[in-house]
């Protein structure tokens, strides 16, 4: 019963086609982590750090611009997840 990305990103259009909200915050971080999913955000980080997918793959599994993933990463752990493994 949940919404497509593409669904989700019609629905957050204004009526002239620009998105209803342009601020890119800690706060909207914080919104998109808790819409993905602590579980799926920690699987992004976690091929991330293994090499298995490129910072700009991460980005967009994310839904967020390459300056943010370190924020979203700070997000996770914030959270109380151990994260993914570095090594």
């Amino acid at each position: 019963g949940r919404l497509s990305a593409h669904d989700y990103d019609q629905l957050a259009m204004g009526s002239a086609g620009t998105p209803l909200r342009r601020s890119r915050t800690k706060n909207d971080c914080s919104t998109r982590g808790a819409w993905l999913g602590e579980r799926y955000v920690g699987m992004v980080f976690e091929q991330y750090h293994r090499n298995r997918i490129s910072m700009r793959e991460a980005a967009e599994y994310l839904r967020v611009e390459m300056r943010q993933v370190d924020e979203m990463e700070e997000w996770l752990f914030e959270r109380g997840e151990d994260g993914p493994s570095r090594a």
